[in-house]
């Protein structure tokens, strides 16, 4: 009899309409557990093949996490400036204040897998 070597998977999908499709589909019987982000569940559920074995754990992006400001605060309200002066000036990329909950799940899920699975879109984001 073979032993199966249980693999913590993180499985993220750009919608949260995708993941649950997917957990249906691929975990018949998965279940709901805590998420940090209201808007973004956490499915999981357990496959098996041969000699593996892995915990499925499914949840979700929405859009863009992140985007870029100017280091310069006074650049905040640009259309004031020279356009000249833009193209040349820092930038940093930043989390947006509505995502911080889905970081914080997508960190609290990474510490417990091994293997992260990404379902993207197949386009110039994905």
């Amino acid at each position: 009899m073979a032993t199966h070597r249980l693999v913590r998977t993180l499985n993220v999908a750009e919608k949260a309409s995708v993941a649950r499709q997917i957990s249906m589909l691929l975990g018949y019987g998965s279940r709901t557990v805590p998420s940090l982000s209201k808007y973004n569940p956490v499915y999981k559920f357990e496959l098996a093949a041969d000699t593996l074995k892995a915990e499925m754990r499914f949840t979700s992006i929405r859009g863009h996490l992140m985007d870029l400001a100017y280091k310069d605060e006074a650049l905040k309200r640009w259309e004031s400036y020279d356009p000249r002066k833009l193209i040349t000036a820092h930038i940093h990329q930043r989390v947006k204040d509505d995502t911080t909950a889905i970081i914080d799940n997508l960190h609290n899920e990474a510490k417990l897998a091994e293997l992260l699975v990404l379902w993207l879109d197949c386009d110039m984001e994905g």
